[in-house]
């Protein structure tokens, strides 16, 4: 029997956008604090500002090239090895050695939603990472600290 690689296994990059619905947006608003909804409405949010986030993870020399920008700021590397957030970018890093080689896992969260779900994403983003991890057989993980996922 011959085994064969699943498909994107040799890829040096892998992304998927991951959107919330309006279902969803409601289901999250209904549990934000005054605080936390300022002055937004819930239709203006699901009409003008749809909610959505990016995982992405980058493998071998691609790794070593991850750069984080927001707007109005310069380009910070993620380096493989590090794990954080980049606050301007919206951008939580974590890192792994697949195959002896370096590999850079992101999560890139839509401004201002990031402010709705920053304390609910180290779940979220752990199991992102656990998974691209398994699936690629790498080792050595290194996560952001819990604190990177408090309201700043």
């Amino acid at each position: 029997m011959r085994e064969t690689a699943s498909l994107g296994a040799h890829s040096p990059q892998e992304s998927c956008l991951l959107a919330v619905s309006d279902e969803g947006v409601r289901g999250i608003w209904s549990g934000l604090t005054e605080d936390e909804i300022g002055s937004r409405s819930m239709s203006d949010v699901v009409r003008l500002n749809p909610w959505w986030l990016r995982t992405e993870s980058f493998l071998g020399d691609e790794a070593r090239e991850v750069k984080a920008q927001g707007v109005g700021t310069e380009r910070s590397p993620l380096d493989p090895g590090t794990a954080g957030v980049s606050q301007d970018a919206n951008v939580w890093w974590a890192s792994s050695t697949c195959g002896g080689r370096p590999a850079v896992h992101t999560h890139s969260v839509q401004y201002p939603y990031e402010t709705y779900i920053r304390q609910r994403l180290q779940p979220l983003f752990r199991a992102h990472v656990t998974d691209a991890a398994a699936r690629r057989g790498c080792t050595d993980l290194e996560f952001p600290s819990g604190s990177t996922f408090r309201a700043h």
